[in-house]
């Protein structure tokens, strides 16, 4: 299942922090058996990481950092 906002320059209001979902897809996720992708203002991978460990969801989905960056997953970033 995978939880997003829209096709085009979402932002939820009083939300700008990576995974603007989170709240939303950990609720989901604790109530189905079945993969919870995230996506939502996720920029760079360690973000990504840092909600994946925080139980958030299963699964990141990225689309524009990904656009803006096809090697967006292989390189290093502090």
């Amino acid at each position: 299942m995978d939880l997003s906002g829209g096709l085009h320059v979402y932002q939820r209001p009083g939300h700008n922090e990576p995974g603007w979902f989170a709240d939303m897809s950990e609720a989901v996720k604790a109530q189905v058996n079945i993969p919870v992708i995230l996506t939502g203002g996720v920029r760079i991978p360690s973000q990504a990481e840092a909600l994946l460990e925080a139980g958030a969801a299963d699964l990141i989905g990225v689309g524009r950092a990904m656009l803006r960056n096809p090697n967006w997953g292989a390189e290093p970033y502090g």
